[in-house]
């Protein structure tokens, strides 16, 4: 009888071990006793931007540690810190009513040639008859090389392009994606372009658009980190660019007026996450600026 205890309680160890044991592990492999976090619900963030007419005259005076910006229409004025940059200048900022969203505006006989944000104004900007040569990543460096897609054209470089179609006016933004280079070399390669279409149709008006600004939260982080996309080295570039117009033949044309801020920055309202791109319902202002602008 002694004997069949202890053999009972072998086998019920044996049991035990057998059950109990691969049980644990399993369950432990598993990751049952480890805690999981829930995840954090998710957080909406409304902006509303209201825009009326206004017109506002901005000063930085050298050798100051203030802004002075006075509003044309209701004579106030108010002064604010300046970005910690060695750039002056006095501009004048016109704001104004966004346009219609379903009227579209003809550019007929009309080529816009640009990077991404030119691309935003051809898929936002509703624009109607134009011809837009522009990609993500396009500039001064490969513009002239690339053969990019074209709306009836399909892939084609400009100058065959230029070949296919005669156009009254050639706009032109590039110079955030080679802004890292040096400016004279970016200027350079700026004219050779302009030199192309004015050789294969020289009775085109070619209109150079200032590389449009970043916002101050961006130019700032560029500041501190050395980096080039920063308003200092923009409106160095802006320059060198505005040095291409001859006044008849070649305009240029200063875009950031209809987007800056009261600190020379693209507004934050009318930026994409990056303080590079614009929202897609501010290219309608780019539109309407360039209505409001053209040069016959």
């Amino acid at each position: 009888m002694k004997k069949f205890f202890q053999h009972s309680y072998l086998i019920l160890l044996i049991l035990t071990c057998v059950i109990i044991v691969p049980t644990t592990l399993l369950l432990q492999s598993c990751g049952v006793d480890e805690p999981i976090d829930e995840p954090a619900d998710p957080t909406t963030t409304v902006i509303t931007t209201t825009t009326t007419s206004e017109v506002t005259t901005t000063t930085t005076t050298p050798g100051t540690d203030t802004t002075t910006t006075t509003n044309a229409v209701t004579g106030t004025t108010t002064t604010t810190a300046p970005l910690p940059t060695g750039s002056t200048t006095t501009k004048t900022t016109a704001s104004t009513t966004f346009p219609n969203a379903g009227d579209k505006v003809s550019f007929a006989d009309t080529l816009f040639i640009g990077d991404s944000r030119t691309v935003g104004l051809r898929d936002y900007g509703k624009i109607s008859d134009a011809t837009f040569f522009c990609a993500v990543s396009l500039s001064s460096n490969n513009l002239l090389t690339k053969a990019i897609e074209v709306s009836g054209y399909g892939e084609i470089k400009l100058a065959d392009l230029l070949t296919k179609k005669q156009f009254k006016t050639a706009y032109i933004m590039l110079g955030i994606n080679e802004i890292g280079g040096t400016l004279s070399g970016i200027a350079q390669k700026y004219q050779r372009i302009i030199d192309t279409i004015r050789e294969k149709q020289p009775d085109t008006l070619v209109i150079v658009q200032s590389t449009l600004h970043v916002t101050k939260t961006r130019h700032e982080n560029e500041v501190a980190k050395g980096g080039y996309f920063n308003n200092n080295r923009i409106n160095d570039l802006n320059t060198h660019l505005a040095g291409l117009a001859n006044g008849t033949t070649v305009r240029y044309l200063d875009m950031n007026p209809m987007f800056d801020d009261e600190y020379g920055c693209m507004m934050a309202e009318a930026a994409a996450g990056d303080g590079v791109h614009i929202k897609a319902k501010y290219y309608l202002l780019w539109r309407q600026y360039l209505d409001e602008h053209r040069i016959s």
